[in-house]
């Protein structure tokens, strides 16, 4: 008989809600199902893809809010919360206690937010980690306060186990934090500062920047940090640097890119080289204790710092590990495959389980074609219900990109060929449709997705990358096929594809190659700039009329759209995943109810510091005299906090 388990990333907190206050970013929820050893994920819903907020960061106002929320989601299978064996995760929502399925006892120095990632990767396949020497390294940029106090508790963790033995779990340096505060000096988004710092060649001579230890909340938060000063110098340093002096400028200024763009670029090729020191010293040092011989051990990488190609790459590439494991979610997008996994790990070391693939997200089958004639005949020329006829597909591709909405969705930050917008690697011009699409900057790479059995006669030293989460370098005889998926120094952050991973993406790769004798296509996410990957087929119709891409394939169905139509929005856009608003517009008057929860009205900054400080289990916003010491404590800590960052 089989035992049915939830694993939660949320938060419930009425103030918190009424605020929107962030105390968890990229919330999530496992449905898991346990018969006797066997383990299988069943479900994993990403809150962004349902609310359609980006990041989804806001808490539920109350235990019956998240309740209408969750039965929404079960009850495709004929569950209710009800009928969880057990629930985890989440203060207010957890069945158990936190010693059950939480990492204090077992591991009181280290966050319970770093030991989720640690094993949502180190467990995703059970036989792996049974039968192989793994290195584990959990990066982010630091924990959420809602469980992990953090006093004491160091923010990472690293790993070393044999065999299915874990020898030791230990305190790590993460170079997250180097991006975090890289985001805050120069006002772009991680990715955005990774694709830059590669794709625009000037480089100066700079000194060998000093080694840093990032571990916990002084490291990173301490008013005389050196990391802090450190970037601080580096800034104006770059800032003023002439980047047209011969002997300052190890590479020239590159007159592709602005004069900003150009100094962000040696900024991070700085931050970069530091991340990578602070990486080596923590491998070396792990190499060095346990006498390990990194050939015969794998690599393991989790957090959101693994979204890090670039830098996954290199370590694999300078030590030679046998293997590159990581989830599709590293992000704060799967802390509750963390959760789950640690939790039955727990129970029961000898566990079953494997991931096996990103496809445990929504599917929206529901296009009854006489419906969207009707409901849609200003806007749709020709629906057509039929087998997938691969070759019309490959036509298509050719001559335009086409929107591609397959199957259930993929889990983590990446499109991964089942919400995707796909177009045809051998035209240059790919890339920059695609770009202008997802209003992007001309300089964004596009990923290929390739079929792993061709891998290696494209790519130099290639291996599996299911999740995109390594790039590898276009062999310089097939550089001039494949254009558009090449970054400005000829690597690609590809995907790999097999049969069993989806047959249908593998099929369709075939037909590609039969046609062209390519075995690639570009692939990027199927969602505008600032929006959740699209997750259900009428939000990709009114994507793909807005953004007047003429093919959709929606499962079953190629859709033809009408030319020429604009301002269109459909009938039931809004009518979709989950209103998270709705409830409480049921309950009450918002601003009458944030004076019974925040009668002294502390702003929403001051809030947010108490909550994430530590100060929320000390003081109570309440009282009068409290809240003026909050006030105070908050105003002094905002204060420390940019002065050093």
């Amino acid at each position: 008989m089989a035992d049915y388990y939830l694993s939660t990333y949320v938060d419930i907190d009425p103030l918190a809600y009424l605020e929107n206050l962030h105390l968890r970013h990229d919330q999530n929820i496992s449905l898991w199902k346990l018969e006797g050893d066997k383990l299988s994920l069943m479900h994993y819903w990403e809150l962004e893809r349902e609310t359609r907020e980006k990041h989804h960061s806001r808490s539920f106002y109350n235990l019956e809010h998240f309740t209408l929320f969750a039965n929404q989601m079960l009850a495709q299978y004929g569950l209710t919360l009800n009928n969880m064996k057990e629930i985890i995760g989440s203060p207010k929502i957890s069945t158990c206690s936190i010693n059950e399925y939480g990492s204090y006892l077992d591991y009181p120095n280290i966050a319970y937010h770093s030991i989720a990632h640690l094993f949502s990767s180190i467990l995703s396949d059970t036989d792996v980690f049974q039968s192989e020497k793994i290195i584990a390294l959990s990066l982010d940029g630091s924990p959420d306060k809602v469980l992990d106090t953090c006093e004491n508790q160091n923010y990472f963790c690293g790993s070393y186990s044999e065999n299915g033995i874990i020898k030791d779990v230990f305190a790590v340096s993460s170079p997250a934090v180097l991006w975090n505060n890289a985001k805050y000096i120069c006002g772009l988004e991680e990715g955005t500062l990774m694709a830059l710092a590669t794709a625009c060649e000037s480089e100066a001579t700079m000194p060998i920047p000093p080694y840093f230890t990032i571990k916990n909340e002084k490291d990173i938060w301490l008013k005389a940090a050196p990391l802090n000063k450190y970037m601080n110098e580096l800034k104006n340093t770059v800032w003023k640097l002439d980047l047209f002096c011969e002997t300052a400028m190890k590479i020239p200024f590159d007159k592709r890119f602005t004069e900003e763009e150009n100094r962000i670029s040696i900024f991070m090729k700085e931050i970069i080289k530091l991340s990578i020191t602070i990486l080596e010293n923590d491998i070396n040092k792990i190499i060095e204790h346990f006498d390990l011989n990194a050939g015969e051990c794998c690599l393991s990488m989790s957090g959101g710092f693994a979204l890090n190609c670039p830098t996954n790459s290199y370590l694999m590439n300078k030590y030679g590990f046998k293997r590159f494991i990581a989830p599709p979610c590293v992000n704060d997008g799967g802390i509750s495959l963390g959760y789950g996994l640690y939790y039955f790990w727990k129970q029961n070391p000898k566990i079953k389980f494997r991931l096996g693939s990103a496809f445990y997200g929504d599917e929206d089958t529901l296009l009854p074609i006489t419906s969207y004639k009707t409901d849609y005949s200003d806007i749709i020329k020709d629906i057509s219900e039929i087998d997938i006829d691969y070759d019309r597909v490959v036509n298509d591709i050719i001559n335009y990109p086409i929107v591609w909405f397959s199957g259930r969705a993929e889990i983590g930050p990446r499109a991964l060929g089942n919400r995707s917008l796909l177009a045809d690697p051998r035209k240059k011009e790919s890339k920059d449709i695609l770009n202008h699409i997802k209003q992007r900057q001309w300089w964004r790479p596009v990923a290929p997705i390739v079929l792993l059995e061709d891998v290696s006669e494209w790519f130099d030293n290639a291996d599996e990358s299911p999740y995109m989460l390594r790039i590898f370098k276009i062999k310089e005889s097939k550089r001039h096929l494949i254009p558009s998926i090449a970054h400005m120094d000829n690597s690609a952050r590809l995907q790999t594809i097999t049969l069993e991973e989806n047959a249908t993406l593998y099929w369709l790769l075939k037909a590609f190659k039969k046609k062209t004798g390519v075995p690639i296509l570009c692939n990027t996410s199927l969602n505008d700039r600032g929006e959740p990957i699209i997750n259900r087929i009428s939000e990709t119709l009114d994507f793909s009329i807005k953004k007047k891409i003429p093919v959709v394939y929606a499962n079953q169905y190629r859709i033809e759209m009408m030319d020429n139509v604009s301002n269109i929005t459909f009938q039931n856009a809004n009518n979709r995943g989950f209103d998270f608003d709705r409830y409480i517009e049921s309950i009450g008057d918002k601003e009458k109810l944030k004076a019974v929860y925040n009668p002294y009205k502390l702003s929403r900054n001051v809030l947010h510091i108490y909550y994430t400080s530590g100060t929320k289990n000390k003081l109570e916003i309440t009282n009068a005299r409290q809240a003026e010491i909050i006030e105070y404590m908050a105003l002094s800590w905002e204060t420390a906090f940019f002065e050093n960052i």
